[in-house]
């Protein structure tokens, strides 16, 4: 399996985690809590525009998600496939 290498990934803001993620126990999961995971130690606001603004500064991204055809730049629930994807092109929280 080919992993996608992206440019987007801002290592240099956080610090890696070990956090294991497991999709198989969720169908939507809200952005906040998303967020939270890439930043916990911001507020649920701060952390939500960090990761909004993350999501908006990858292009490549951007157009991934364009292609699911889903809104995904002010809702409050993210697909499955859309937080794949997110983790694709910014890595893991």
């Amino acid at each position: 399996i080919l992993k996608r290498v992206s440019t987007c990934h801002h290592i240099e803001d956080f610090q890696h985690s070990t956090f294991n993620f497991q999709f198989s126990t969720f169908n939507d999961m809200k952005r906040r809590d998303l967020a939270k995971k890439y930043f916990p130690e911001k507020s649920d606001k701060s952390a939500v525009r960090k990761l909004h603004n993350w999501i908006m500064n990858c292009p490549d991204l951007v157009a991934a998600l364009q292609t699911m055809g889903l809104p995904y730049a002010y809702t409050k629930d993210f697909t499955v496939g859309q937080v794949r994807l997110i983790m694709e092109y910014l890595g893991d929280p």
